[in-house]
């Protein structure tokens, strides 16, 4: 019994450390992509007039990121 509890706080741990590390890669992404959008004013989708480029990746990573790890 204690080697599935085991098992399945180190698979918990594992989930969380990959949501973490893609939520870095995806935000640095969306980030680099807001940037390059408000420098070509506006011609690249990336974040909305007013809005800063960070709220812009922060909130286009927590739309995209969870999904990977949606279970069926």
């Amino acid at each position: 019994m204690r080697t599935n509890n085991s098992n399945t706080q180190r698979r918990r741990d594992q989930d969380t450390l990959q949501f973490r590390l893609l939520m870095v890669i995806a935000f640095a992404w969306f980030f680099i992509t807001a940037v390059t959008s408000k420098l070509t004013l506006g011609l690249l989708d990336g974040c909305e007039n007013g809005e800063s480029c960070f709220r812009a990746a922060m909130k286009n990573a927590y739309s995209v990121v969870p999904y990977v790890f949606m279970r069926v």
